[in-house]
């Protein structure tokens, strides 16, 4: 600080990853805290601005509830690329490949939905891989080149690693958290977009890049990540986490007609527990599985009570015969007994 008289600013990267080492790092935010409260002794503290970077909100950053959470900073919010000035090195950048590049770059857009990071590699493949673009072909040539180098097989040709990352973002949590937000997610994709209420859920689907709020409107933030991360790829990652996943997929196989396969006590619950501790819309499958579950276990329990109904009845009845012979021999006994007595008294 006596060194360097003008404004210092000093940059750490990839601040989100601090949550994954395996060391507490509540301290190092507690020695940016005190740098900025010296501000108010010292001076020149405040020529030091640290910029934090990375996928996090600033209340993210300490674990420790006991201690004051990270409160001095502001997040700052990147928007994506637009059809505008910014835009025009990358436009610049398809000329000689494109008879009309900025309808090209128009394409382009409408699959990145402006993320800088895909609308760069977008612009990357077509100056590399494609030929010549003729005027009316764009949107045909554009989508023809997302689906082959970026969607199909995605996984094997994620380099630079994009679309992985995001993919953990969403996965790499403890299993309620990650239900949670595939639920949400789920949602959003089944109704094109929901009202953004600021919960948790929608603040961590947020920062995984996945979707953006937009007009008060949370919505998947591009035609490339509806098309990989989709409902086919939800219902997938669900049955890894669903505790009935083998039960389930038996019972289908056999064509729903396997009852064996089918919850009952202590794991129905379970289930049903599961199913309702999530913001979830869970598949046809799933519900008509969890409700066949309930059925057949009620009908079980009714043939199981009737049994034991039908089991008690035979017994009073068993011992209603039992205490009717009982009284026919006493009753016969005395019959007997009176009658040889009347006989010896005419004897007499």
């Amino acid at each position: 600080m006596k060194q360097i008289e003008s404004p210092i600013v000093i940059f750490i990267d990839e601040i989100d990853s601090v949550r994954s080492l395996g060391f507490p790092t509540d301290d190092f935010f507690a020695l940016l805290r005190s740098c900025h409260e010296e501000r108010t002794l010292k001076p020149e503290y405040n020529r030091l601005t640290f910029a934090l970077v990375g996928v996090a909100a600033p209340t993210d950053l300490v674990v420790d509830e006991r201690r004051t959470p990270f409160n001095i900073g502001y997040a700052v919010k990147l928007s994506g690329f637009q059809l505008d000035e910014k835009i025009k090195p990358l436009i610049k950048g398809l000329e000689g490949k494109a008879e009309n590049p900025q309808a090209v770059m128009k394409e382009v857009l409408r699959w990145s939905g402006g993320q800088p990071f895909l609308t760069q590699k977008i612009c990357g493949l077509l100056v590399q891989r494609e030929s010549s673009i003729l005027q009316g072909t764009e949107s045909e040539r554009v989508e023809s080149l997302v689906k082959r180098q970026i969607i199909e097989n995605w996984a094997t040709k994620d380099h630079p690693v994009h679309l992985k990352t995001i993919r953990a973002r969403l996965l790499q949590r403890d299993e309620k958290r990650t239900a949670r937000l595939l639920g949400l997610y789920q949602q959003i994709l089944q109704e094109d977009g929901i009202v953004a209420n600021k919960t948790v859920e929608q603040h961590e689907l947020q920062l995984s890049g996945l979707v953006i709020e937009e007009d008060n409107e949370l919505r998947v933030y591009n035609l490339i990540y509806k098309a990989i991360f989709n409902l086919d790829w939800i219902e997938t990652e669900l049955k890894k986490l669903c505790p009935y996943a083998e039960d389930l997929r038996a019972w289908l196989g056999s064509e729903r007609k396997d009852g064996s396969r089918l919850l009952r006590g202590e794991k129905l619950k379970e289930a049903q527990e599961w199913s309702q501790d999530k913001i979830l819309n869970l598949s046809k499958e799933h519900t008509e599985y969890l409700s066949a579950s309930k059925t057949q276990e009620e009908k079980e329990l009714r043939i199981k009570n009737d049994k034991e109904a039908a089991e008690q009845r035979n017994q009073l009845l068993a011992e209603a015969n039992k205490k009717a012979k009982s009284q026919i021999r006493i009753g016969s006994s005395i019959f007997s007994f009176d009658f040889t007595r009347s006989s010896l008294r005419r004897n007499l």
